[in-house]
């Protein structure tokens, strides 16, 4: 295995939240938002330890509308799922169809979902192609009238063709829909596979913004969640993970962060069927902790268990 599972699953969560609050056109509001709506999806798939769209449907109302906080705040409360079902792709869409049903009916955010879903398994099974990956989405998203298909087809050939960045901007919008922001976001990945960096580098760049209507602060999100996936949070720069520190919680004075990634962490404990976890780490100092949670800093002494689901038991 190329990197831990635990390192894959931070790494999807940090690289989708680093990447909403480095861009420039992201708000306060969206960053809570997303905090929120993941958080929520964590909190109940460790609960119940199941997937229960009763839950989402209870907080969230469907909206036919289709706008920049719809698919974003979709995007966020989809990503514990991903993780959560992983290894199995036909369980994996279906839980995807009712996360996106919970936020709204519109199909462009149903297939967005699908498509990045999709991507990120791939990369925690270890089993992502470029050279097939894309005919693979298209097959998991199904019939649809929305044009994201075409999009991951252009996305295909631009990267075969090596063509400049500002030459695929130029080409992928020339149909202006929300779709160009998921076929941006799986361009930038693509383009600079192996680095977290660049991959999200690429969206932050000011010549996005001439041809994005949409706010780009979500090709930056999806980029980061893809790039995570694959590269793991050993792929994301401390500087950058450190930006995340200095936003505490109203109810616990801890940074959110760092929640999250705790969240994290106990989600593949009860993905793996691990019923019970060590707590000492709470009662450690906060800059243990901030050990414990940037990743290339993680103390030696460090133990971690990994299994397939419900293997490891309590006894």
């Amino acid at each position: 295995m190329r990197y831990t599972l635990k390192s894959r699953f931070q790494g999807t969560i940090a690289g989708a939240l680093l990447g909403l609050e480095l861009a420039k056109d992201s708000k306060p509001e969206f960053i809570r938002q997303a905090y929120i709506e993941s958080t929520f999806s964590c909190k109940s798939l460790i609960a119940q330890g199941k997937f229960d769209s009763n839950s989402f449907c209870a907080i969230n109302q469907a909206d036919t509308a289709l706008n920049q906080e719809v698919l974003l705040n979709t995007l966020f409360s989809a990503l514990p799922v991903i993780l959560f079902f992983h290894e199995d792709l036909s369980k994996l869409r279906y839980n995807l169809l009712e996360v996106s049903r919970a936020h709204s009916d519109n199909l462009i955010v149903r297939d967005s979902v699908l498509a990045i879903g999709y991507t990120i398994a791939q990369s925690l099974n270890e089993k992502l192609s470029q050279s097939s990956v894309f005919s693979e989405i298209i097959r998991f998203i199904g019939e649809t009238p929305t044009n994201t298909p075409q999009q991951l087809e252009t996305v295909n050939s631009l990267l075969n063709q090596q063509v400049s960045l500002e030459q695929a901007f130029t080409e992928l919008h020339k149909v202006n829909t929300l779709s160009n922001v998921v076929a941006i976001a799986f361009y930038t990945f693509f383009k600079s596979l192996e680095d977290f960096y660049l991959s999200v580098s690429l969206n932050l760049n000011g010549k996005i913004l001439s041809f994005n209507n949409h706010g780009y602060y979500l090709s930056s999100v999806m980029t980061g969640a893809l790039s995570g996936a694959y590269n793991s949070a050993l792929g994301i720069p401390i500087s950058w993970q450190m930006k995340n520190l200095s936003h505490l919680s109203a109810k616990t004075a801890v940074p959110e962060f760092l929640q999250m990634l705790k969240l994290t962490d106990e989600l593949l404990a009860i993905w793996s069927g691990v019923c019970e976890f060590d707590n000492q780490n709470a009662k450690k100092s906060k800059g243990k902790d901030l050990c414990n949670y940037l990743p290339l800093l993680e103390q030696s002494s460090h133990l971690s268990v990994y299994a397939a689901p419900r293997i490891i038991r309590l006894r």
